[in-house]
């Protein structure tokens, strides 16, 4: 009779698991920070990052590969991210990035599209695709944002 319970319970944790990994085998990312700049080509930020089920604080560094003059007064270029989950668990991407003015005052609303290139420690071998979405003042070097995707 205690079988049943104990079988029960598996079952549960199973399924509870399971459900933060889609169809597709890739599990869902999504989170916020806000970040500084450090130097003339890198931002660092801060926040938390839900991996499926489990929310992570995050240091996360992007580097500005490129940035010029897209269409209208836009900005486009490359970067990559560096995302630190602590104890040797690192995500690194591959961006395509799109600034659009929101003022005068340097203030942009950012899209930065990001390939999943490598990971360390529990995201070794990880690919997938991610989004940053939010706003960066290039004249002040504050940034605000959002993060969703999937990991595979």
């Amino acid at each position: 009779m205690k079988r049943i319970p104990q079988i029960f319970a598996v079952a549960v944790a199973s399924i509870c698991l399971s459900a933060a990994v889609r169809a597709d085998n890739s599990v869902p990312v999504q989170g916020t920070g806000e970040g500084h700049a450090i130097s003339q080509n890198q931002i660092e930020s801060t926040g938390t990052v839900r991996v499926g089920r489990d929310d992570r604080s995050v240091i996360s560094t992007v580097t500005i590969l490129s940035l010029a003059p897209g269409q209208g007064h836009t900005l486009v270029g490359k970067t990559t991210h560096t995302i630190d989950f602590g104890g040797g668990n690192v995500i690194t991407t591959d961006d395509d990035v799109l600034l659009v003015p929101v003022d005068d005052a340097g203030l942009y609303q950012l899209l930065i599209k990001c390939n999943v290139v490598s990971g360390t420690g529990n995201f070794a071998g990880a690919g997938g695709q991610l989004t940053f979405s939010g706003r960066v003042n290039l004249a002040t070097g504050q940034a605000s944002w959002r993060l969703h995707g999937a990991l595979r």
